[in-house]
């Protein structure tokens, strides 16, 4: 038994773990709040699953290599991200009943001095709108195109950094959604929010309507994850920074206002971003420090 947990430790990455930490806590979530969500069997079956999977996966990447294996390795943690967010929509209100948004909301309307809702809605055109909701819509291509810039251009470390920053980040916000439900100004307030806009404003609501879970607002993963992005850009290919900080901030600027997000949860999530991607960071930088010191002495 010990010497089974020891390999496992051995093959695991320090991003393998946060999964791993991730689909256990929601396993055990699962199995309390049975009678609350959605398909409980299901959702036991799938948090049990991906344990399964991702175990099998690094340990065929490490025993057998391969083009591959090492491809499913490295981009699995980023390629699942939209399904690990859909399925946490099921836990919304299993733990914590209410909501914080009136909390939310006082402070918004305390720091701007008015309803934030209905000072926005002053500001809308249908250009701005359009606009807008395409920006927000480009959350997922932001966290694929930065992590294959630095993967083509054979930066494997630093692409271990900014995977390891974006999962760890996204997780966080993950659970803190079901610690701290928050709706959303367009779920709360939602008669502020009707904008004027083309095709392209309409079918992108639908879109998110059906895509987006109602209660994960509170801390911004979209401001934590585009800001670590820019960060780590900045740090490791700083000729791509400018289109991505273009990009962040049209994408901050459309989660207030399309009423995806609290100005107080750009803030929060700007806040837990920083903090988690600073400690991750140590964490993976320590991970890597220690693979070279035993690749030093196998060598030796």
């Amino acid at each position: 038994m010990n010497d089974r947990l020891h390999y496992f430790q051995s093959i695991l990455r320090p991003v393998d773990k946060v999964i791993i930490g991730y689909q256990v806590v929601m396993t055990v979530v699962a199995a309390v709040s049975f009678a609350f969500i959605n398909d409980g069997g299901m959702a036991l079956a799938r948090h049990a699953g991906s344990i399964a999977a991702i175990l099998a996966l690094r340990s065929a990447a490490t025993r057998f290599g391969g083009v591959l294996l090492a491809l499913a390795s490295d981009w699995y943690p980023i390629l699942s991200l939209p399904f690990t967010y859909n399925s946490t929509g099921n836990y919304i209100h299993a733990i914590f009943p209410g909501t914080i948004d009136d909390l939310l909301y006082r402070f918004d309307a305390w720091m701007l001095g008015t309803e934030p809702a209905r000072f926005l809605q002053g500001l809308q055109t249908p250009f701005l709108s359009d606009l807008l909701q395409l920006s927000y819509c480009s959350f997922f291509a932001i966290i694929f195109c930065s992590c294959l810039i630095l993967f083509r251009q054979g930066l494997a470390r630093q692409f271990s950094h900014l995977r390891m920053a974006i999962v760890a980040i996204l997780y966080g916000t993950y659970l803190a959604a079901m610690l701290l439900p928050a709706h959303g100004p367009r779920f709360e307030y939602r008669e502020y929010f009707r904008l004027s806009g083309s095709w392209i404003t309409e079918t992108v609501n639908t879109f998110i309507s059906s895509a987006a879970y109602c209660g994960g607002a509170f801390p911004s993963g979209h401001a934590g994850v585009s800001l670590a992005v820019c960060a780590l850009l900045w740090r490791y290919q700083r000729r791509w920074l400018p289109p991505f900080a273009a990009a962040t901030v049209l994408l901050l600027a459309s989660t207030v206002y399309g009423g995806y997000h609290y100005l107080v949860d750009l803030a929060a999530g700007a806040a837990f971003g920083g903090a988690v991607c600073y400690g991750s960071l140590r964490w993976n930088r320590a991970w890597h420090s220690r693979c070279d010191q035993e690749t030093v002495v196998i060598r030796g």
